[in-house]
């Protein structure tokens, strides 16, 4: 196991995060925001269309596809919105702190590039974002391989 998680990246010492994200999406349900919205454009997806202006209000061009798009093969396949929270939200941010591992490591130790890992991931603005579906771990994860395919270039 430690082999295949090595060739992945994955450090197994940081697992506990992805089970503190998931406890916590679980536990916490905040306001849902644009949650309804994203879901909502998925399943246009689904039927061939995106966004329309004549249509019932939500129905317009407010958001981007980037998060739609995504969502769009679980709500085809009518996967519950529990699941889909879980995988979008704590499951996504997980894949962020695993990039920002991998390069914290490209600099540091790695027992400095785990402390600094685990300072981000309970950044507590992180705990908000993990309940419902929203653009930001996606966002998150974006941004961090970005930097880090940025950062390996030079």
């Amino acid at each position: 196991m430690r082999h295949r998680t090595a060739r992945l990246g994955l450090n197994p010492a940081l697992l506990p995060i992805l089970i503190a994200y998931t406890v916590i999406s679980l536990m916490i349900h905040p306001a849902p925001g644009d949650e309804i919205s994203y879901l909502g454009f998925a399943s246009h997806i689904t039927h061939g269309y995106y966004a329309q202006t004549n249509g019932p209000p939500g129905a317009y061009l407010w958001h981007g596809p980037g998060l739609p798009v995504l969502l769009a093969p679980f709500v085809a396949l009518n996967v519950p919105a529990d699941v889909i929270r879980v995988l979008f939200g704590p499951v996504l941010l997980f894949a962020a702190m695993v990039v920002f591992f991998r390069l914290m490591r490209l600099y540091l130790s790695e027992r400095a590039a785990l402390i600094g890992t685990y300072g981000l991931a309970f950044y507590l603005p992180f705990f908000e974002i993990v309940g419902a579906i929203r653009v930001e771990p996606l966002a998150t994860l974006c941004f961090t391989l970005g930097v880090l395919f940025l950062v390996r270039a030079y």
